[in-house]
């Protein structure tokens, strides 16, 4: 009878939203699902590289940025 009349789960997972912590040089992607991962460059221009991927992709409501880090 196999899945007949069944609904299968949803095993998919998409980018939903990311944050970016330019202090850091880091991303962090938040799927659908509610699940973060996060993106570390070593360099200026890797960080530049995944900036200009997300900014090509992503809409501008799906990014937002992290408080600079302000020292008294």
């Amino acid at each position: 009878m196999g899945n007949q009349g069944r609904a299968m789960p949803n095993t998919e997972e998409y980018l939903d939203s990311i944050v970016v912590d330019i202090c850091c040089r880091a991303f962090f992607l938040v799927s659908d699902l509610g699940e973060v991962r996060t993106v570390e460059c070593d360099s200026a221009e890797e960080f530049m590289g995944v900036w200009k991927v997300c900014t090509a992709h992503l809409t501008e409501d799906q990014i937002s940025f992290t408080e600079p880090v302000v020292i008294d």
